[in-house]
């Protein structure tokens, strides 16, 4: 079973062997659909305890809406399906390019294309620059073998300057996000005060990076749909309070 209420019984059983020893008053879970269900069922049977959504699977969401977005959509799939069809080539067409990367940057730089691991969207920034990174070598490989039979598809944007332009915004549009998500995940430093922080910080980057465009306003509706699924008033005290962070604060609440 897969549903909210099997996941609600399951989570049960781990609270009641370890409330025992552990006054346990924080529960933090993905906002999968069953995962939800089961937060807000378990939120009802412990009214004491606090249940929120884990930000690091949020900001992992955001870059999946960056992905759709209308300006960086083409160049996103066609990114992802070029690294998709060069590592799946594995017999033929990667050791050739392989080979051309040696042969332009040296032995010392990575020869790894990355691809993007399902559901873990924040790994699509890895999977651009890694393409970046050998965007010469990727292009010669290219114009080489571009009119050979059977070669991917996929693959032959490579030889394409605007390609590479494009992917070179995109990178610099998600990268920021994907950095958000890598330290959300992380166990020290990680705070509800700086879910409030990388909130603001990815709210000033879409501005900026977006302009006057309706991408703005597709990142700001999704930004803010998540932002008010939580209790707004418990994370802006958190971050009230940090030492780091008053000051901030104080000029939020002035202004």
């Amino acid at each position: 079973e897969h549903n909210g209420i099997a996941v609600a019984k399951g989570w049960e059983r781990l609270l009641f062997i370890h409330i025992r020893n552990y006054p346990i008053k924080y529960f933090l879970s993905d906002d999968a659909g069953q995962c939800g269900r089961a937060r807000r069922i378990l939120a009802l049977r412990f009214p004491y305890m606090l249940f929120m959504r884990c930000w690091a699977h949020q900001i992992n969401l955001m870059v999946r809406t960056l992905l759709d977005l209308a300006g960086f959509a083409s160049v996103c799939r066609q990114a992802i399906a070029a690294s998709n069809k060069i590592v799946t080539s594995s017999s033929k067409w990667l050791p050739l390019l392989k080979r051309d990367i040696e042969d332009f940057y040296g032995k010392a730089v990575s020869r790894k294309i990355f691809t993007v691991a399902e559901t873990r969207w924040n790994t699509t920034q890895q999977c651009f620059a890694s393409q970046l990174r050998m965007r010469a070598a990727c292009k010669i490989f290219a114009q080489k073998y571009e009119n050979s039979e059977k070669f991917p598809e996929a693959c032959k944007v490579w030889s394409d300057d605007a390609f590479w332009k494009s992917l070179e915004k995109a990178e610099l549009l998600i990268r920021p996000f994907c950095d958000a998500s890598y330290l959300m995940q992380r166990n020290k430093g990680n705070t509800l005060a700086h879910v409030v922080l990388v909130f603001m910080v990815l709210f000033s980057h879409i501005r900026e990076s977006c302009g006057n465009s309706e991408d703005v306003q597709v990142m700001k509706k999704d930004l803010e749909k998540r932002w008010h699924g939580e209790d707004n008033p418990l994370f802006f005290l958190a971050f009230a309070l940090h030492p780091s962070f008053r000051e901030m604060a104080v000029g939020i609440v002035a202004n």
